[in-house]
């Protein structure tokens, strides 16, 4: 069983005392070990998604065929790629095992490449603007019978040592200073034992050992700091590898809280629940659609599924909301009404301000359109009144959002860490007194409205996990976005309503 460390509260007291050993830990080290652990292969054990390789001598790739429970072995001189939402296990022999995330390469090395084991890239050519990440779990046991050579990892920003233990690569971020361009960076952080990390423009070196991160930029690695919740939970990624065990799509009850049903609800044949919504006639749902409840209607309707669906997450990604476009959003509530002989639908941009507690207070006339009220009730938030968030308000920019994209956010949240850079599984925080969840974060959700008298644009509410403003405005109960009906953009899911006669 896999203990979710990103749950277990961790106090001031300790947060010091990990900042303080940090200081102590990581230290500038001298020389660069080069003697590279050489592996004869290594073989991919599991794996979402499309896979594809292409060996040195090729210039085009071709689709691995990956059989659930059969191993591919990959020879020296290949480089794998994962697609845009999948991930592989792969087993080093001598070595250990690595996760790779989605958008990567990885690639074995020949012979003649003397000096890395291992090879780690994001495709920024093809998903542009996305960061990838490596998980890995070294055996130091296994590397000390290699006659004292170190395993060796080369990236596009570093080149890394370590005689063994668990740590990850975030590789091809983007350090965003205030008005000025984008500066590639990548972030390592170290669970296990330690790692002896090269920055290869100036030569830099260090060594980082576990409990710490730090963020290398071309010719600075950068202060020792505390791992964020999410970069601390990157640890179930190391241990997955090791087990050679699929990631699981749906979180097992260890790492996920259970969330009673509420006890005035209505719950349709997707186990989807719904509940009453005064000041409406409609019952809402009381979380956003999710891949599994999205999955049903695709598995229905194969010609219509279009763009894969998956979350970005790398385990429990059923639980995750869907991200789909208004299109799509309809196209699922005509389905599961034909199915079930019910009207479903999206809610109304009033339906939804009632469902997070100001349908009262805005003032609504027969030309009002959501444009309008965006931001004009003020001091309330889907939590309630208090900024900065509380603890647990929900999944919104935060120190691991921070982590993830470094540069300039809000100076606020930086007090807060939900413990998640993307989408979360839905149900993860507390709800309303409706027993609604995520109102306040996690992902954007489409309105039946338009935005504006333009008509060229649908209303989004919720001010999602990306939203990122100086300001709270974002957070707003009566925010207001708006996006094309047929944009498909990663964060804008929806939650369904059931009109009552």
């Amino acid at each position: 069983m896999i203990i979710p460390i990103m749950c277990l509260p961790v106090t001031s007291c300790q947060s010091l005392t990990r900042v303080l050993a940090l200081v102590c830990c990581f230290t500038q080290v001298r020389s660069y070990a080069q003697t590279a652990l050489s592996l004869p292969e290594i073989t991919i054990t599991s794996s979402r998604g499309v896979l594809r390789a292409r060996t040195d001598a090729e210039t085009k790739t071709t689709a691995l065929p990956t059989t659930p429970g059969t191993p591919v072995r990959i020879q020296p001189g290949t480089t794998v790629f994962t697609d845009y939402y999948g991930h592989a296990l792969i087993t080093l022999p001598g070595a250990g095992a690595v996760m790779v995330g989605p958008k990567t390469s990885i690639r074995l090395p020949t012979a003649a490449e003397a000096d890395r084991t291992l090879e780690f890239n994001c495709q920024e050519n093809v998903y542009k603007g996305r960061n990838c990440k490596l998980f890995m779990n070294l055996s130091a046991a296994d590397i000390a019978r290699q006659g004292g050579a170190n395993f060796v990892l080369k990236t596009s920003q570093l080149m890394l040592t370590s005689k063994g233990g668990r740590f990850f690569v975030n590789d091809a971020q983007r350090f965003s200073p205030s008005g000025e361009a984008d500066i590639p960076c990548c972030t390592m952080g170290v669970h296990e034992g330690s790692v002896s990390v090269l920055e290869p423009v100036k030569k830099q070196t260090a060594e980082l050992k576990a409990g710490g991160a730090v963020l290398i930029k071309p010719g600075e690695i950068g202060a020792p700091r505390v791992m964020s919740k999410a970069e601390v939970s990157y640890d179930i990624g190391c241990k997955l590898a090791a087990l050679g065990k699929d990631v699981p799509a749906r979180l097992p009850p260890s790492m996920r809280p259970p969330r009673p049903t509420p006890p005035n609800s209505t719950v349709n044949s997707l186990g989807m629940a719904l509940v009453p919504v005064p000041g409406t006639r409609v019952l809402m749902c009381i979380h956003e659609t999710r891949q599994q409840d999205y999955a049903s209607y695709e598995a229905a309707n194969p010609a219509k599924s279009g763009n894969p669906k998956h979350a970005q997450a790398f385990w429990g990604w059923e639980d995750h909301p869907v991200s789909a476009s208004w299109d799509e959003a309809q196209a699922f509530c005509a389905w599961l009404s034909q199915k079930e002989g019910k009207k479903y639908r999206l809610p109304t941009d009033e339906e939804w301000s009632h469902a997070v507690g100001i349908g009262s207070q805005e003032k609504r006339k027969q030309d009002t359109h959501p444009k309008g009220l965006s931001g004009k009730i003020r001091n309330h938030y889907p939590w309630g009144s208090s900024w900065p968030p509380p603890e647990g308000a929900g999944n919104i920019p935060d120190i691991s959002g921070i982590t993830e994209w470094p540069g300039t956010w809000p100076h606020d949240i930086k007090r807060y860490d939900d413990g998640f850079t993307g989408t979360a599984p839905v149900m993860s925080f507390k709800p309303n007194r409706l027993g609604i969840y995520d109102l306040g974060g996690n992902a954007a959700e489409w309105c039946e409205d338009w935005y504006d008298d333009s008509r060229q644009q649908r209303v989004l509410r919720n001010c999602a996990f990306w939203h990122r403003l100086n300001g709270d405005d974002f957070m707003l109960s009566s925010y207001r976005d708006s996006d094309r009906p047929d944009s498909g953009s990663d964060g804008n899911g929806f939650r369904i309503v059931l009109e009552q006669p």
